[in-house]
């Protein structure tokens, strides 16, 4: 399961969070997309979204419920109301590419086990090929036939290389929540 913070946050703990592969207090744990946050369970009864995984530390969110989706209020010196809700982030393609591929593409599903996204059109897709194991900027899910850009990385965020007749580095950056 993956979920998403949103609020006006100081420091910016937003993003997506996903579950990793332990517990900790006996429920499972998550850890932001982009390193630097961890959602976990507090023994006295509470949700915690902090830097440090079983430590709240200055800058800290607590939701006072089983439920870990829902309201989290800051707490030491972090300022903002959070909101964890089910969900992805969009991502946002920019650069100066032929043929254009710029736009935002809403999280539509997973492909070969990881997301993937579409641009509202339909025309281009970002997915993970199994093949190459990177992620891939098409005009088809398991298409690399016209021009294309790849990146060798475990993460859809990053530079994409041109490939085929595709010119211009893609940037492939976190969008709007939707």
């Amino acid at each position: 399961m993956r979920y998403f913070l949103t609020g006006t946050l100081v420091p910016d703990a937003t993003c997506d969070y996903i579950r990793s592969d332990g517990f900790y207090n006996g429920k499972e744990y998550y850890a932001r997309a982009v390193p630097g946050y961890h959602i976990w369970w507090d023994p006295i009864g509470t949700w915690t979204i902090s830097a440090l995984l079983g430590i709240p530390g200055d800058n800290y969110w607590t939701n006072a419920s089983e439920t870990l989706t829902g309201f989290y209020g800051p707490g030491g010196d972090a300022t903002g109301d959070a909101t964890l809700t089910v969900g992805y982030h969009t991502v946002n393609v920019t650069g100066t590419l032929s043929p254009d591929v710029t736009c935002n593409y809403p999280y539509t599903g997973t492909h070969h086990d990881k997301p993937f996204y579409m641009r509202s059109d339909a025309v281009f897709y970002i997915w993970w090929d199994t093949e190459t194991t990177s992620w891939i900027l098409s005009d088809a899910l398991d298409s690399k036939v016209g021009p294309y850009w790849q990146r060798i990385d475990p993460s859809v965020i990053g530079l994409y290389t041109p490939q085929n007749t595709a010119t211009g580095e893609a940037t492939v950056a976190l969008g709007q929540h939707p």
